[in-house]
């Protein structure tokens, strides 16, 4: 979900406010990116146990995909409002962490067996950083292809997608022990399977 919470332009943001207009300078902007991340990050400790992973994962992704989409379309239109790009920005970068940033790092640690959870953190580790290296490698590419404004829409398709996913497989893990979760995963594959024959 690195795509739908804009963490592949956080390198380029200096130059994109630059390039799209801010009303307050670049690097003021990027230092509030970076407080609203904390406390979106704060928020998740505290909201996780209120209302459980699954749906802070479909709150911080649909807040997400929808300032992605919305700044889609500011850029595709560029009305005269200055402030509707920097408001949607910082919404997708407090949402990131409000959930889906943070939250596949806490179902690692609770999906996974202890005698195994080490090695599959890890390759999950390995995994999402070449994810995020690969979304912003490839930024640049993507801008030339389709605009800013293409590359938002780009982002928040990948939102949209990623929440029709997370609908179908993303288990509740809140006070569920392993051993239940891995009950309903088993149930869920018996009945696919099933389905299909």
């Amino acid at each position: 979900m690195v795509c739908s919470s804009l963490l592949a332009m956080k390198p380029f943001f200096i130059e994109i406010l630059e390039t799209i207009g801010s009303p307050i300078k670049s690097q003021a902007v990027l230092a509030i990116f970076g407080g609203l991340q904390t406390a979106g990050a704060i928020c998740c400790g505290i909201c996780i146990r209120l209302i459980g992973k699954r749906q802070l994962s479909f709150l911080s992704l649909g807040l997400c995909t929808l300032s992605c989409l919305g700044l889609g379309s500011y850029l595709t239109f560029r009305p005269n409002y200055p402030w509707i790009h920097v408001t949607l920005f910082c919404l997708s970068y407090f949402a990131g962490p409000l959930g889906i940033a943070l939250i596949p790092w806490v179902l690692i640690m609770e999906l996974f067996p202890l005698r195994t959870r080490g090695i599959v953190s890890g390759i999950c580790g390995a995994c999402a950083h070449g994810i995020f290296f690969t979304t912003t490698k490839t930024y640049y590419s993507l801008v030339n292809l389709v605009g800013i404004s293409g590359a938002c829409y780009f982002y928040g398709t990948a939102g949209v997608v990623g929440f029709i996913y997370f609908y179908w497989d993303l288990p509740e893990t809140e006070a569920i022990s392993l051993e239940e979760i891995e009950q309903k995963i088993r149930k869920r594959k018996n009945s696919i399977q099933y389905q299909r024959n």
